[in-house]
């Protein structure tokens, strides 16, 4: 890998375009083989190419639907490129796929166990983490509620809350520090800080640079 956390090379993304509905054999194997079927493309992302350095916030900002999130998901693991490389640490945490994640049946304490051990907890570690996560998530009164009883807002800040008990190399996050309260997103804020301090690059979208980024009182290194 590069001396660089993170490392996002010429990379491409296209999903096919096809008429809604459309439920010919045709058109099942055009879906599935783009190429076979002569079918036209979409293309989410056009060779981007970014790095994060150890310590280093690199912010994408853009309007809505320009591709931020497919860019994330895709340097979180859930989804492959359709060109180019991307290349991350071992130790990398993602809201976006923590969040994922999440069982619908199971409680928000359950949940935020198996996160941990997604993330790579040991289980005996986890267990022991599990009241600091809820503290931080601000959701002790919630812990026993299936998940399905929670907001979007709620699950954001569960996920948020699994990982201030990391200590990653690479923090990907999508538009989650405009989640809650203003002091909340500060408080989420100053985590991200303290990571950096520590040697960890992030990687942050977002449509909105001034109201997210610099008002929420860090400003990034790096814009792309």
């Amino acid at each position: 890998m590069s001396a660089a956390s993170v490392v996002l090379e010429a990379v491409w993304k296209s999903y096919p375009r096809y008429a809604p509905g459309e439920r010919t054999l045709r058109g099942f194997v055009a879906r599935r083989l783009p190429a076979f079927g002569g079918q036209e493309l979409r293309w989410a992302l056009r060779d981007v190419s970014l790095s994060a350095e150890p310590g280093e916030s690199v912010g994408v900002i853009g309007v809505n639907g320009a591709g931020k999130s497919t860019l994330l998901r895709l340097a979180s693991g859930l989804g492959r490129p359709t060109n180019g490389r991307v290349a991350l640490p071992d130790r990398t945490a993602s809201v976006l796929s923590l969040g994922d994640a999440f069982d619908l049946t199971l409680s928000g304490r359950e949940n935020a166990l198996t996160a941990m051990l997604v993330a790579g907890l040991r289980r005996r570690e986890a267990q022991q983490r599990l009241e600091a996560v809820m503290a931080f998530a601000e959701l002790e009164a919630f812990a026993e509620a299936p998940m399905r009883t929670y907001s979007d807002g709620m699950r954001l800040r569960l996920a948020f809350g699994v990982v201030a008990q990391l200590e990653p190399e690479a923090l990907l996050l999508d538009e989650v520090i405009a989640v809650g309260d203003l002091r909340f997103q500060a408080k989420c804020m100053d985590h991200i800080r303290d990571l950096r301090e520590r040697g960890t690059s992030v990687l942050f979208a977002s449509h909105d640079l001034c109201r997210r980024i610099v008002g929420a009182g860090v400003k990034p290194t790096r814009q792309r």
